[in-house]
């Protein structure tokens, strides 16, 4: 009864938050999609999924899951996003929390919640695994699509004491789709930037040192340069 009541608050707030949501983006990709496209950020969609009580059992059964699937080794920056986005396609959120720290916080799009005052600036751990296990264990996501495309070259942030090991700090263009029924698509396609930090708490199967992510920033999406030219000018330089 309590699973059957979460899936309808949620539905609700999708639903309410629909009308907002166009405020993000653009509608643009809708035409290759047959039914209902809503456009907003990764933060907004995630912003959905606040609010509903999870208790500590149903996270403990999310955390679980894990060990039936094989990810990648954190132990690399670019192994936990590979990580990160695995367990999104797969709906796993307890391999998802995995690849983030005690000290984790998300921060959203300061446009977003210009748009909407009831947004936090930024929300811890806690926050974000209750949000996970509302959107991938209550039923009302189909099936994830996810691609991460990383922009230009980490960025190393020194330790602020001796000893203290550097974070890293990655930019990547995210395109995020999740499939509801009745043919609606939520759908977000901006940047992110991530810290990573040494996991002070774990070590890998060989003693390796593991990374996880202790900071996300939901930001606009990073633009590659474009030079525009005419087809027969392409073809000249391969002549």
């Amino acid at each position: 009864m309590r699973r059957r009541l979460l899936l309808t608050c949620v539905t609700l707030m999708i639903l309410l938050a629909l009308g907002g949501a166009q405020a993000f983006g653009s509608n643009e990709g809708s035409a290759s999609y047959p039914g209902r496209v809503e456009d907003a950020t990764w933060g907004g969609l995630k912003a959905l999924c606040r609010g509903a009580a999870v208790s500590s059992d149903d996270m403990s059964r999310a955390r679980s899951t894990e060990s039936q699937v094989r990810y990648p080794i954190r132990d690399t920056p670019e192994h936990t996003l590979a990580k990160l986005v695995e367990a999104y396609i797969a709906m796993d959120a307890g391999a998802y929390i995995d690849c983030l720290s005690d000290t984790f916080t998300f921060w959203l799009n300061p446009e977003a919640v210009a748009i909407d005052p009831e947004l936090p600036d930024y929300w811890d751990l806690m926050s974000e695994e209750g949000i996970h296990w509302n959107m991938f264990d209550t039923g009302w996501i189909d099936s994830v699509e996810l691609t991460l495309t990383q922009y230009g070259d980490p960025v190393e942030i020194p330790g602020t004491t001796p000893g203290l090991r550097s974070s890293w700090e990655y930019q990547e263009n995210y395109h995020l789709r999740l499939h509801l029924p009745q043919a609606l698509l939520l759908w977000a396609r901006e940047g992110a930037v991530f810290r990573f930090t040494v996991d002070p708490d774990e070590v890998g199967p060989s003693g390796e040192e593991l990374w996880e992510i202790s900071r996300w920033s939901d930001v606009e999406g990073f633009d590659t340069p474009v030079e525009h030219t005419s087809w027969g000018r392409i073809k000249a330089l391969f002549r």
